[in-house]
């Protein structure tokens, strides 16, 4: 199932990313700018077309915003690994393969593992 939650998190931290305010990604997709603000807020969720939209305004593949929001839905408070992600999103592999090392030897001393 998709968290409506997540998938307005991160539309709004792609769309901070860019540097653009909800009118301005509204104008982009063709809706008005209080229906970005529901999307981010998760009082309203999308159709399949405007997701697809967002995805291709905001420089994302649908599947993307998908797939983050069926793995983080189930996190109760998904912000700090979006974060994450998006931090990592745009490192070189190498940077990614050492962040994962490093993640992975935390949970290796992390007694709630």
């Amino acid at each position: 199932m998709y968290s409506t939650k997540v998938i307005g998190e991160r539309i709004r931290r792609l769309r901070k990313k860019k540097a653009w305010s909800q009118a301005r990604l509204a104008e982009e997709i063709g809706v008005s700018e209080n229906f970005i603000g529901y999307l981010e807020r998760a009082e309203k969720s999308g159709t399949l077309e405007t997701l697809e939209k967002l995805a291709i305004a905001l420089d994302t593949s649908l599947s993307e915003l998908l797939f983050m929001s069926e793995k983080l839905g189930k996190n109760e408070n998904p912000e700090i690994l979006i974060e994450i992600v998006d931090k990592l999103s745009d490192r070189s592999i190498e940077i990614q393969k050492a962040a994962l090392l490093t993640v992975d030897a935390l949970l290796s001393v992390d007694p709630q593992k």
